[in-house]
């Protein structure tokens, strides 16, 4: 199964709070965001720091403002789609994170439960076979 995929963008080296001298930048806060990933939920999570110069070069939905103007940093993206612009929680990313790996549960077990049942034999019939 494909990890899902979370990218902080920002400008490299800018920092959380812009009037700390000595805060964080973005990529030590993701960095601290991917130990409570894989602390949470193993390898079936990646998450990285993407400077925002490379992002446009990644084909990842939403990333532009719309209006040519620099976007709101940070932006969260899950999956190649931002959800998130100009805000950063990784109580928000957890739970997004999580949705979608209960989700890709749950498909997987129906897709069990049909293969186990025999229910997809009854819906091969479904198909007629050529002549």
């Amino acid at each position: 199964m494909k990890p899902i995929e979370v990218l902080v963008i920002a400008e490299r080296g800018t920092r959380v709070c812009a009037s700390c001298a000595n805060g964080r930048t973005w990529e030590e806060v993701t960095s601290s965001l991917e130990r409570q990933l894989r602390r949470n939920f193993g390898r079936a999570v990646s998450c990285r720091f993407v400077d925002l110069a490379e992002a446009q070069h990644l084909g990842i939905a939403g990333l532009s403002s719309g209006d040519g103007s620099k976007p709101r940093m940070p932006l969260v993206a899950i999956n190649g789609r931002v959800l998130f612009r100009g805000f950063f929680s990784p109580t928000f990313i957890r739970r997004e994170v999580k949705m979608r790996l209960d989700a890709k549960e749950a498909r997987r077990s129906q897709a069990d439960a049909i293969f186990h049942s025999g229910e997809w034999k009854s819906q091969a019939g479904l198909f007629p076979s050529p002549a």
